[in-house]
């Protein structure tokens, strides 16, 4: 009776340093000036080995980057790479006589920043709407490092962080709003995204 041959296997997970607001549960993806953490696993016969003694080699987009015994975890920082792209080859060299290679391929992304539908709040003064902006993909893990600019209608909002306070005053029609944020990082000034949106306001 013929069995199946099970190769050895590698598997790569990665994990980029970058910002998202608390409660964002999706994949956290790298924009240009950030660091990424690539980690292998290696598994035989269902079983996860020790590499502690193998040799293990790293490539990116097929520049060798860090080779050693035991060496299952690579850092590197995007900003190394003109592309959008990074190919990321781990090596485990002469395992039963033979080379073990795994490729996995992580596309950089560009800052977002968004905001949603306002709340709104009437009393005599008119319609108080409230907006909230958030930043996505950004290098900084600090909240702080973060500067908003806010349009309303094409005029410049006073608030430079990530809530605006908008008073539209009294009426019986329909108010458009068209309202525009843009997020940089103080420390990184080519680092921005920018959003916009319409809402239309029924008083």
């Amino acid at each position: 009776m013929l069995s199946a041959l099970i190769l050895p296997t590698i598997i790569l997970t990665w994990q980029a340093h970058a910002y998202v607001p608390a409660g964002y549960q999706g994949k956290i993806l790298p924009p240009r000036d950030s660091t990424v953490d690539v980690y292998l696993e290696f598994v035989d016969a269902g079983k996860i080995i020790p590499l502690d003694t193998r040799t293990i080699q790293w490539t990116v987009n097929g520049r060798f980057l860090a080779g050693g015994s035991g060496l299952t975890r690579l850092s590197f920082p995007l900003d190394q790479f003109t592309t959008r792209t990074y190919a990321v080859t781990a090596t485990v060299k002469d395992y039963n006589d033979q080379d073990v290679a795994k490729t996995i391929v992580i596309n950089r992304t560009n800052p977002l920043v968004i905001f949603g539908v306002p709340s709104s709040v009437k009393d005599a003064e008119g319609t108080h709407l409230n907006f909230t902006a958030a930043p996505f993909f950004f290098s900084s893990s600090n909240p702080s490092d973060y500067l908003f600019n806010w349009f309303v209608n094409g005029i410049a909002a006073a608030a430079q962080i990530g809530n605006l306070n908008v008073l539209l005053p009294p009426t019986n029609n329909q108010q458009t709003v068209s309202v525009d944020v843009s997020a940089s990082n103080r420390n990184n000034e080519i680092e921005s995204a920018d959003s916009r949106r319409e809402f239309i306001i029924n008083n």
